[in-house]
């Protein structure tokens, strides 16, 4: 899972540590890798990991008691699951306090665990919080990670579950991203084809960490070169090294020359994981779905089973292909006796879940009328969980706490919260005050919900501080015609378009402007447009003529995601502005009202149509509703 946000010194890991382990809800954003002597880099992954076993099994103990009191006949997987916690809990503790655990005992292939698993609610926070606890206290990081990049991206909860879940994982994160801490001294050494010392510092960080990722590949790449870069023997290390690799994360990129072609499922899992790791496909329940069915086909169990227990939570139910999943994927993990026991109380007619909660907590809207996109929606709850985290633990100072606060400020604004998103915006500024984009993007918020004088002067302030670049500008154009300054405005887009010949936006703007003006159109296409923006491009070839609305509106992403959301706005918002332009007031209040419906606050044209729309009410106002025999409005007369 990628976090944004603050990148601090590795200095601070140690004595952040200390924090981390006795809070309970204070962590650290993971620290930019750097150069530190090996010893110290082994001496910190030791302590990284063992804060990370503290962390989880604390999770664990916090957790157990919401068990134990479910641990009855009609639950009969959380009472055997929680009869297994007090057996690891009974057991000799570590010098650091936590017991052995045995992770493929516990959880791959005990039928205990998937029994309770399959006990709490579909996606609910109770078992992510015991699952990534249970992976941290064992060592198992990579997982961990794993798990809980699909549980924070995906899960319906509450803000503070939420939270829960990115402070177990910044541990995770911790020893992924501090456990060598010198990316820039191997990367040297790996491009100077020192492949001794290369497997010698793996072979040490092993001894510290046998399941660091990133020490099995150098293993695995270094042995055979060592060679004569000739495939390795078989009583080498290095298959031995390369098998662990698969094992502790089947999506870390492996040389085809070393591992030999991949299996097609494999690659289709990686695939739909690096799309699902990434930002925009948080909330996509299309691509979790895909995610899930790939992940069993390669036999990643675990994971495919979490993301078809999410996506079960994202639609409120199971449904039949539900069940077949889950005993295909089980039987493999604890046999098909036990797979087909565990479904058929699982999935059986009327059964009850015990869990937390499983909606999401959304803040109220801004303004009346105003819908989000859902996975939108769910994109902006993860990023203001996450940067809430870190801005919460006291451990981020100056630019990074800087950061966050702009990064939540902009979830705020795109959730249509005022308040929230200009506050987080002058804390950022506060900071530092020569941000100057954090500046126009609080101008933008306040000039999208009307507050129109209070962001003259923050646009003010910042054109002072520095010329406008094309997108400052631009956002400036925005501003104006907003408020029906549409000379202003196009002066401001010209403007922006001859700072940036390739700003597609600048130019479809300058000629809806000019239409609401009463002048002609200037919309032109040119290559490099095209190539830089191919979408905006097919934008400008249907201002310019060059093909009809149906064409336009064929040329959008795939319907249902949040891309297609996004330039179906842009679409309306454009048809709306030709109409006004025509004087085809029904039609355009029509437009703006479906540019409204798509949720796609994320994209300028929502806030502009939002306010078009208040300024059309106001010079004419909609006729009142007519009774029909349907019980419905009559259209509004053009």
């Amino acid at each position: 899972m990628t976090l944004s946000g603050t990148r601090g010194s590795t200095l601070l890991l140690l004595a952040g540590g200390a924090l981390l382990a006795g809070t309970g809800c204070a962590t650290l954003r993971r620290p930019k890798p750097r150069f530190l002597p090996e010893a110290v880099a082994l001496k910190q992954t030791d302590t990284l990991l063992t804060l990370g076993r503290q962390t989880g099994w604390k999770e664990v103990e916090d957790l157990l008691p919401l068990l134990q009191v479910q641990a009855d006949a009609d639950f009969p997987g959380i009472a055997s699951f929680v009869a297994d916690l007090h057996k690891v809990a009974d057991a000799k503790k570590t010098p650091a306090g936590v017991p052995p655990i045995d992770a493929a005992r516990l959880i791959d292939h005990n039928p205990h665990f998937w029994g309770a698993y399959y006990e709490i609610a579909p996606g609910d926070p109770l078992m992510a919080m015991l699952h990534i606890g249970l992976l941290l206290a064992a060592g198992e990081v990579v997982r961990a990670d794993e798990v809980a990049t699909l549980e924070i991206n995906f899960g319906r909860m509450e803000p503070d579950y939420r939270k829960e879940l990115v402070r177990l994982d910044a541990h995770a994160q911790l020893v992924l991203q501090g456990s060598r801490c010198d990316d820039g001294e191997l990367a040297r050494l790996r491009s100077e084809k020192a492949f001794a010392v290369v497997a010698r510092r793996a072979q040490a960080a092993l001894v510290v960490w046998p399941e660091n990722p990133e020490a099995l590949a150098d293993l695995a790449s270094a042995l055979p070169a060592l060679s004569g870069g000739g495939p390795p023997a078989t009583d080498s290390p290095a298959p031995g090294a390369l098998a662990a690799l698969r094992q502790v994360d089947p999506f870390y990129p492996v040389d085809p020359a070393l591992a030999g072609p991949e299996p097609a499922a494999l690659q289709n899992a990686r695939r739909w994981w690096l799309l699902m790791d990434g930002e925009r496909a948080i909330g996509d329940d299309r691509v979790l779905e895909q995610f899930s069915t790939a992940a069993q086909a390669a036999g990643i169990d675990e994971l495919a089973l979490v993301a078809r227990s999410l996506l079960s939570g994202w639609r409120g139910e199971s449904i039949p292909p539900d069940e077949s999943f889950a005993r295909s994927g089980l039987s493999r993990l604890v046999g098909p006796e036990a797979a087909a026991d565990i479904c058929a109380r699982a999935f059986a007619e009327g059964r009850q879940w015990i869990g937390l909660n499983t909606e999401n907590d959304a803040p109220s809207v801004g303004r009346d009328g105003v819908s989000v996109h859902p996975q939108l929606e769910q994109r902006l709850l993860v990023q203001i969980a996450e940067t809430s985290y870190w801005i919460e633990s006291g451990l981020a100072q100056g630019r990074d706490l800087a950061t966050n606060y702009s990064q939540r400020g902009t979830a705020w604004a795109q959730l249509r919260q005022k308040n929230e998103s200009a506050a987080d915006f002058r804390r950022s500024l506060q900071l530092v005050p020569e941000n100057n984009s954090v500046r126009y993007r609080l101008a933008v918020t306040l000039s999208d919900e009307g507050d129109f004088q209070e962001a003259d002067l923050v646009f003010a302030d910042g054109a002072k501080r520095a010329p406008p670049d094309a997108g400052e500008t631009q956002a400036w154009g925005n501003h104006l015609f907003k408020q029906g300054r549409f000379a202003a405005a196009e002066a401001a887009y010209s403007r922006a378009a001859r700072l940036d010949p390739g700003f597609v936006e600048a130019r479809i703007m300058r000629h809806l402007t000019r239409l609401r003006e009463g002048k002609p159109g200037d919309a032109q296409t040119k290559a490099r447009i095209g190539r830089a923006d191919p979408w905006g491009a097919t934008v400008l070839e249907f201002l310019a003529g060059r093909i009809d609305e149906t064409s336009l509106f064929g040329r959008l992403e795939p319907q249902g995601g949040l891309r297609y959301s996004e330039q179906e706005c842009e679409l309306y918002f454009v048809r709306a502005q030709l109409e006004l332009s025509r004087g085809e007031i029904a039609d355009a209040r029509r437009s703006l009202h479906s540019c409204l419906g798509t949720g796609a606050t994320s994209v300028a044209w929502y806030a502009m149509a939002w306010h078009e729309l208040r300024r059309l009410d106001h010079t004419h106002p909609p006729p009142p509703p007519k009774p029909s025999s349907g019980g419905e409005a009559d259209d509004e007369p053009a």
